[in-house]
């Protein structure tokens, strides 16, 4: 239920006449486009491993910003799971991280067939855990999206943070595993930066294209190149009508990515430093500096 409280300030004619400025009107409240939305998160299909879910939800003008937390543990070693995301069709996924307790995974855009490769081969190694997000078959109004991970042993939890925006709502009923959990929307917050870079972060789960978290890369010519592609897509809506651009940047010893320059609008650059930000690669002995060419195609 919504209450509205209205203050009425009156001014005596005295004091009106000092007022040199009128007062622009009030904007509107953002339009809220939806009432009631539902979002379901299916118990993993291993009996195995116990699902602990969370979620937050913070309103942003005229859009949602949701952020689902799954953290599992697993009554044996060396299990793997599976388990299935109900969204709604006009929910967008932006992003996933993997936590397997001693390092952070930002997913990457992968192309669908190549993501499912990559974790099939992967998961037959030891001390790899990759985690995998991928578009399943929805039904309606309703898209489904599969979570894979794997190792889930007894020692450690290991958590999938994915964030949603959608259109905003007045009440989010959550089923996480089997237990309802109702959230208020209502309210819109002063946007912080963060916000306002994930509203413009384009979808990254779509048919052909998943979130692929895996263990870092060494920085090899090819796995700083396999970087960019992996967020290639990311990287176009960064720098809109611009085709052509060469990034240039520094792999630190440990493996992180700073100093990065690009020839390109500041707007731009800012989208594609944030990107660039997230690679994160196997610690080094010594930093060096890379340049990176993006060429793409008018659409």
């Amino acid at each position: 239920m919504r209450s509205l409280l209205a203050v009425a300030v009156l001014a005596t004619p005295a004091l009106a006449r000092t007022v040199e400025h009128e007062q622009p009107p009030l904007e509107p409240p953002p339009a809220i486009a939806q009432h009631v939305v539902t979002l379901v998160v299916d118990a993993p299909d291993n009996d195995l491993v116990a699902l602990a879910p969370a979620i937050d939800v913070r309103a942003v003008r005229d859009k949602a910003i949701v952020t689902l937390k799954l953290t599992m543990t697993g009554s044996a070693d060396e299990q793997a799971t599976h388990m299935w995301l109900s969204l709604p069709h006009d929910a967008s996924v932006v992003g996933m991280t993997f936590d397997r307790g001693h390092e952070m995974m930002v997913a990457q855009p992968v192309a669908q067939h190549e993501a499912r490769a990559r974790f099939d081969h992967l998961a037959e190694r030891p001390a790899a855990d990759p985690a995998l997000l991928e578009l399943g078959r929805g039904t309606g109004d309703v898209d489904r999206y599969e979570l894979s991970v794997f190792p889930i042993s007894t020692d450690e939890h290991v958590t999938a943070t994915v964030t949603i925006t959608m259109p905003r709502f007045e009440h989010l009923i959550a089923n996480l595993g089997g237990r309802n959990e109702e959230l208020i929307a209502a309210a819109s917050v002063v946007p912080t930066a963060d916000d306002l870079a994930l509203l413009a972060q384009p979808r990254a789960v779509l048919a052909g294209h998943s979130l692929m978290a895996e263990p870092n890369r060494p920085p090899t010519a090819l796995g700083l190149h396999d970087a960019f592609r992996a967020a290639r897509m990311q990287l176009r809506a960064c720098l809109g009508d611009q085709l052509d651009a060469t990034v240039h940047y520094t792999v630190a010893i440990d493996g992180t990515v700073t100093n990065v320059d690009i020839d390109a609008p500041a707007e731009a650059a800012t989208c594609v430093t944030r990107v660039v930000d997230t690679f994160q690669f196997a610690a080094i002995d010594r930093p060096f500096d890379a340049s990176e060419g993006l060429h793409y195609a008018r659409d």
